[in-house]
């Protein structure tokens, strides 16, 4: 069954199965949620909790929820007078792949640290990392973190001492993002500089530490593994003034085979859970007021396009930063057939504020273009949890 937690309007964190309808709420009111992180074995869920202002400024918590149970877990408090990571973003966490650990992003009055929270015990969480901006990934065996964070990247051993190595090489914050690992193998993939606007992407082996340059391009780029690990997708040539991409490229995990897939500007694109499939969000025909999901075949290049809407602010979110949540919050639902979305639907030629509050729904969409998305919440954010 296809289930989805999502935040109502009231901030309160609801689960809905798709098949039965059924709404439940996993928190309680008087304290409103926001961002919940399903565990990867689809048993529990991490959310931000804040009481006061749209970024919780005076009290924000991170919370333990297990669907059934009475009473969120508190994990976390922030440092009183500290705010959140970005507006209507309280943190940022993302749950080992063994669903025993969270890794998560917070304010304090020293500034943005990662930290790192055992859930099989009762202590604190441990702070890893200091300085911003900072992005993360866990190795499939949820032993180590690579963490771009400023100009460099760093390899933490959550199993062993837990100290922050910094790896070889550069990287530039405003060139890209997110360094990733392969899902099935011990390599790790990320941009170094070459310069102030020319960087490579790297395949390094975790073990040995020989790195090969897949590519390398100009510019601003992002790229994620295909889920079976012998290939990569990339986004490059960032338009800045309008934040889209100019196309999709493939190459194989050696960097052998590279081709553009295609050539619709993006400002985001998540892999299907069986690799054949690309799902992008592009502009709407001759318009910059709304955009639209479009799902291209890899092999093919056959493009189906989706409905036109505007994003609610924490679905934007996601796509301004999109290789990052792409590892916490796949809009793609577990058997590949539907894309979850929050917002408004309909096509705007001009640019206006963002939907918010009663105006936003969770929609799914079917990614043949079958039928119409329908709306299954009223809500700012959906997310399926994982089979």
């Amino acid at each position: 069954m296809s289930k989805l937690a999502y935040v109502r309007h009231d901030g309160v964190v609801c689960t809905v199965g798709l098949d039965e309808g059924q709404e439940t709420a996993v928190t309680p009111p008087g304290t409103s949620f926001a961002w919940p992180t399903w565990s990867p074995d689809g048993g529990r869920i991490v959310a931000s909790g804040f009481r006061s202002g749209s970024n919780g400024h005076g009290f924000i918590g991170l919370y333990l929820l297990a669907p059934g149970e009475a009473e969120p877990r508190p994990i976390y408090s922030n440092e009183p007078g500290t705010d959140a990571i970005a507006w209507r973003t309280p943190h940022y966490s993302l749950w080992s792949p063994n669903s025993e650990r969270v890794a998560f992003i917070a304010q304090s009055l020293g500034g943005l640290g990662l930290y790192v929270q055992d859930l099989s015990g009762s202590g604190e969480p441990q702070r890893l990392i200091d300085g911003g901006p900072i992005y993360l990934g866990w190795s499939p065996d949820s032993r180590f973190l690579l963490v771009h964070s400023g100009g460099s990247h760093y390899l933490v051993d959550v199993e062993g001492s837990r100290d922050a190595v910094r790896l070889p090489g550069e990287a530039r914050a405003s060139l890209y993002m997110t360094p990733s690992w392969s899902p099935k193998a011990d390599r790790m993939a990320m941009f170094r500089s070459l310069g102030r606007e020319h960087q490579a992407l790297v395949v390094a082996d975790a073990v040995s530490g020989t790195a090969q340059v897949l590519t390398e391009v100009d510019g601003a780029a992002a790229f994620a593994w295909r889920p079976d690990g012998n290939a990569l997708a990339m986004v490059r040539g960032l338009d800045r003034k309008a934040g889209y991409y100019s196309g999709l490229w493939v190459m194989g995990a050696d960097g052998s085979g590279e081709h553009q897939v295609c050539d619709d500007p993006m400002l985001c694109f998540s892999w299907s859970p069986h690799g054949r499939s690309i799902a992008y969000v592009t502009r709407s025909e001759d318009a910059e007021g709304s955009v639209r999901w479009a799902v291209v075949d890899v092999e093919s290049g056959e493009v189906v396009r989706l409905a036109d809407f505007r994003p609610s602010q924490e679905q934007l979110t996601t796509f301004m930063y999109f290789d990052q949540y792409v590892m916490s919050h796949s809009p793609w639902s577990p058997d590949g057939g539907h894309l979850v979305f929050s917002g408004a639907l309909g096509y705007e030629k001009v640019r206006r504020p963002l939907p918010v509050g009663e105006s936003t729904k969770v929609f799914v969409a079917d990614v043949r273009a079958e039928r119409a998305p329908r709306a299954v919440a009223d809500g700012s954010a959906g997310f399926w949890r994982p089979v």
